[in-house]
């Protein structure tokens, strides 16, 4: 299916925003996280491409980010784990990825150190594999035409795509878990960041 999900919105005319939606998406995603239990990897790879003097700086507790790598040519299966500015730590072991069934989802560093009888730095990380992060799309300016996901597969079109993602996360938003009946639901594109393309590509 193509790569959409449903966000809570508060783009709502000032007139007419209920406040209390916020503390509604907020309340919701709290008990989504307690339903979620942090899953524990040790990273892999960490020796090559310069990754040793990443790792070494890592804090325990620093966000990390998860992110699916389709177009890497050894493993299109591939999870890369990045700072939150883009440098490389590692990859989550081939037999664990199946778990990750979402273009990116966010992580923190649990320990970091120096493997047994070597000068080798190693990392382990948690995340919650099947839980949307909270994120910002940054699009550049140039790219209104290929965001505007009404013009790129036309009204009737797009309009059945949203009505199949509702259907899909059941009404709910992917991130708080909140109920449209309780917080307006806009069904958004995803996006994410090929490490190896350079560049912002829509998952689908």
């Amino acid at each position: 299916m193509l790569g959409l999900k449903c966000i809570a919105s508060a783009a709502a005319p000032s007139s007419t925003f209920d406040s209390s939606q916020v503390s509604r998406a907020v309340a919701a995603r709290r008990q989504l996280l307690l339903r979620c239990p942090l899953q524990l990897y040790r990273l892999k790879g960490v020796t090559f491409e310069g990754r040793q003097e990443v790792i070494r700086q890592l804090l325990p507790g620093q966000p990390l980010l998860f992110q699916q790598e389709p177009s890497n040519p050894a493993d299109p299966a591939a999870v890369h784990v990045t700072t939150l500015d883009g440098a490389s730590v590692g990859y989550v072991a081939a037999h664990l990825t199946y778990a990750f069934t979402l273009p990116a989802v966010f992580g923190t560093v649990t320990s970091r150190g120096l493997a047994e009888d070597t000068d080798k730095w190693g990392v382990a990380a948690a995340c919650c594999p099947a839980l949307h992060g909270v994120a910002l799309d940054l699009l550049p300016d140039s790219w209104q035409q290929q965001a505007d996901m009404q013009q790129v597969f036309g009204a009737s079109n797009w309009q059945q795509l949203q009505q199949q993602a509702l259907q899909r996360y059941r009404q709910r938003c992917a991130v708080t878990s909140v109920p449209s009946s309780e917080v307006p639901l806009h069904v958004v594109p995803l996006w994410r960041f090929d490490h190896i393309k350079k560049q912002d590509v829509h998952d689908g």
